[in-house]
């Protein structure tokens, strides 16, 4: 192949990642709309509801946020009574953070934002799928070693 050829897919296959991302931000913001939420809260919702009880410090590492963005995430969703801090019973200092009922609901029907690609990858032949996820395993993979890098 080609040098220009190479680049020239190289770019097309980093814009296509790039405007999969676009839609995925677009769903998300469309359901944090829905539930006067913010995308970030939504997340930390349909992430709790996963984990079941996690730490801010948790939070902010498997998010790459800082702990203050997070806290005052997490602030907001208290106040709107969707999570509850449990302190460490090894550790007075640190809390974890768990969904109320209310917060469950909200992550429960939150969580069908990905939906719309759910529909989409369904129909898909297994074998396709599993060379697609490898290959998005792989380039994780190596952002993330690159990231270590830096």
């Amino acid at each position: 192949m080609p040098h220009s050829e190479k680049q020239d897919i190289d770019t097309a296959i980093v814009s296509g990642l790039e405007a999969i991302g676009h839609a995925y931000r677009a769903l998300l913001w469309e359901q944090a709309r829905e539930h006067d939420l913010s995308p970030l809260q939504i997340q930390l919702l349909i992430h709790i509801r996963e984990a079941q009880s996690v730490k801010i410090s948790g939070l902010a590492r498997h998010f790459m946020l800082t702990k203050p963005t997070v806290s005052e995430a997490i602030r907001s969703l208290e106040r709107k009574h969707m999570i509850g801090r449990h302190k460490d019973p090894d550790d007075a200092r640190s809390h974890s953070v768990r969904l109320t009922e209310w917060g469950a609901d909200i992550a429960h029907i939150a969580s069908f934002y990905t939906e719309p690609v759910r529909r989409i990858i369904a129909p898909v032949a297994l074998a396709e799928k599993e060379i697609l996820l490898k290959n998005i395993r792989g380039l994780l993979r190596r952002l993330e070693q690159e990231g270590a890098e830096d």
